[in-house]
């Protein structure tokens, strides 16, 4: 099966006093080169502000107060769903570099595990490898351990041809494990 990526900035949650902003981080940037590079279709998605069909009162000019205090902005769980399907993605990546990013990464799982549990979902970042055990058992398949840019074309490759994730620089788990594959 050919691979089609989705790398994901996930939607946002922030502070009653903080500003609503995209997430500017360059990290799924150098990702979708480095698959491009290798020719693998990769497409990426800023779920804070959505598609260019998305109106931004329904996303990023949305706040929506939620359990935590928190104020969430960004395309809802469904509308992800619903660009993962459309799009024919068998691949979601998403980044996650700070704690507060932990609740919006984990529903980006969501979102591409409720399109079909066989979507392989890819995690990265400081966060992600910090709360392996967060992300493993919240949908996530696997989590870059180190450059992403090196791993994720391993990783993919590995995927594709043999269903294995099981590749060095990638943490995965196994009988109820969190699973670290060292460089």
């Amino acid at each position: 099966m050919e691979p089609k990526v989705l790398l994901i900035y996930p939607p946002n949650q922030l502070m009653q006093e903080e500003m609503p902003r995209p997430d500017g981080s360059l990290g799924p940037l150098y990702l979708a080169g480095a698959l491009e590079r290798e020719g693998i279709e990769v497409d990426i998605l800023d779920a804070s502000v959505g598609l260019p069909s998305d109106s931004l009162e329904e996303t990023f000019n949305k706040c929506v107060m939620q359990e935590n205090g928190l104020i969430r902005i960004g395309m809802t769980t469904d509308r992800m769903s619903e660009v993962i399907a459309r799009g024919g993605y068998n691949v979601v990546g998403v980044h996650s570099n700070f704690t507060p990013q932990t609740k919006m990464a984990l529903e980006v799982a969501k979102a591409a595990k409720s399109v079909s549990q066989d979507i392989l979902v890819i995690a990265g970042g400081v966060n992600a490898r910090a709360l392996p055990e967060r992300f493993l058992s919240g949908g996530v398949d696997v989590i870059c351990s180190t450059e992403g840019e090196q791993i994720i074309i391993k990783l993919i490759r590995a995927w594709q041809y043999t269903e294995n994730v099981e590749v060095s620089g990638t943490m995965t788990k196994k009988n109820g494990r969190v699973v670290r594959y060292p460089v």
